[in-house]
């Protein structure tokens, strides 16, 4: 990553966007990132002239509630949203309380609609855990939508209990 700093031409590109392919703020977009590339803020000014500017993770943006929400229907079509529960599974890690900050903030708004008889968040690595879905859900059905960037080693490894479900891994 930190080759990046060498790859744009400060004569000729004066601006350079940094935008993190990561769902949430977390470690790697808080410490990793800003850390290799030399950045000191949203905007950090080189000596040479040039311009970064650090941009949000992509999933912090407005449109990833209807995505989310497009998926789930994607996925149940024929099952009533008033009788089941959506799950939003997200990575989570202990590395940075932040990183299931995007993922909390999606299934409140979804909650707030109204149209599930329940909106709940799990996780493959912290707590609540997706493989205590069972336990987590008290509805007739249950729809899991990951809320992942890419079809990484977390995203598809198998979580016990949850091989029965079609998922479909989200990817703005």
């Amino acid at each position: 990553m930190r080759d990046a700093l060498f790859l744009f031409d400060p004569e000729s590109i004066r601006e350079v966007y940094v935008v993190p392919n990561f769902i949430s703020e977390g470690y790697f977009t808080q410490t990793v990132i800003p850390r290799e590339l030399e950045l000191n803020g949203q905007i950090t000014k080189r000596p040479s002239g040039q311009i970064w500017k650090y941009c949000e993770p992509v999933g912090n943006h407005p449109m990833m509630t209807d995505l989310l929400l497009q998926r789930a229907r994607q996925v149940a079509r024929s099952v009533d949203a008033l009788q089941t529960t959506l799950l939003i599974v997200a990575h989570g890690t202990d590395l940075n309380e932040n990183s299931a900050v995007a993922a909390k903030r999606e299934a409140e708004k979804i909650r707030t609609l109204g149209k599930y008889a329940a909106v709940l968040n799990a996780y493959m690595e912290e707590p609540p855990l997706v493989s205590d879905w069972q336990k987590l859900t008290g509805t007739p059905n249950v729809v899991v939508v990951p809320f992942f960037i890419s079809m990484d080693y977390t995203a598809t490894k198998t979580s016990p209990g949850c091989s029965v479900f079609q998922v479909v891994i989200l990817s703005p």
